[in-house]
């Protein structure tokens, strides 16, 4: 989420900037000052690539949570052997990634004749990349439905289901949406640039909301709020106010 977050504030930063000397640049006359990314072909495919591969990254990564969450609480898979784990994790959350990545990559470079290839996520061979991702959040989804069903298997076999359990349950599901992923579902589908104004800006700020503060979302619950990392803030700070 870091790398894809700096990458875009790159690009933005880029553009702004641009803007600017190009407004300069009508009023002095001088049109061979630096054009920054947008400008150089080669940085600027480099720069989407990378921001590809991030985000890429990012659904794997967040595909190995569901597995190890599934795991935990439903089924011992990948749990006998750790090495083989990591191993497993790392050749998922960082290769797997790059290969869908450069396959884009170097279909896009023979293909699109745009400069900086504008448009290139409205290509229909861009579900090179979306494909992956939407079957993540598929999987996650069947993860984060089996994880509820035996949490509700589990209740019943000892009690009657009550209200805070379902209540629970509600929250489990929604906290766990950014962990896996799941909120991205609305980013990858159709934009609806044909459908109604009303619709299409209930879209619009939806996706924007969620994936601007999908990183905010995941550090609340489970770093501000996780009562773990709480008690452990608490016993660091009461160690530095002894010293």
């Amino acid at each position: 989420m870091l790398l894809q977050v700096s990458i875009r504030m790159l690009l933005y930063l880029d553009e702004r900037l641009m803007t600017a000397w190009s407004a300069a640049d009508r009023m002095t006359g001088d049109l061979n000052s630096w054009r920054g990314f947008s400008e150089t072909n080669g940085l600027c495919h480099l720069m989407i690539v990378l921001l590809e591969y991030s985000k890429t990254g990012m659904f794997h990564w967040m595909f190995i949570e569901g597995i190890h969450l599934h795991n935990i609480l439903v089924v011992n898979v990948f749990l006998s052997n750790s090495n083989r784990n990591q191993h497993f994790y790392l050749f998922v959350g960082w290769i797997l990634p790059l290969l869908s990545t450069f396959i884009w990559a170097i279909v896009s470079y023979f293909t699109i004749e745009s400069h900086c290839w504008y448009g290139y996520n409205h290509e229909s061979y861009f579900w090179i990349q979306e494909g992956p991702r939407l079957f993540i959040i598929v999987f996650n989804l069947v993860f984060l439905v089996n994880i509820l069903r035996m949490l509700l298997a589990r209740r019943e076999s000892s009690t009657s289901p009550s209200s805070s359990f379902v209540r629970t349950s509600i929250k489990i599901a929604l906290v766990l949406q950014p962990l896996l992923g799941i909120s991205n579902f609305l980013q990858i589908i159709d934009s609806p640039y044909d459908a109604g104004v009303v619709y299409f800006t209930f879209w619009s700020f939806t996706t924007s909301l969620l994936a601007s503060f999908q990183g905010f979302f995941v550090a609340l619950f489970y770093c501000i709020l996780n009562r773990d990392v709480s008690h452990f803030l608490f016993r660091v700070y009461a160690v530095d106010l002894e010293k």
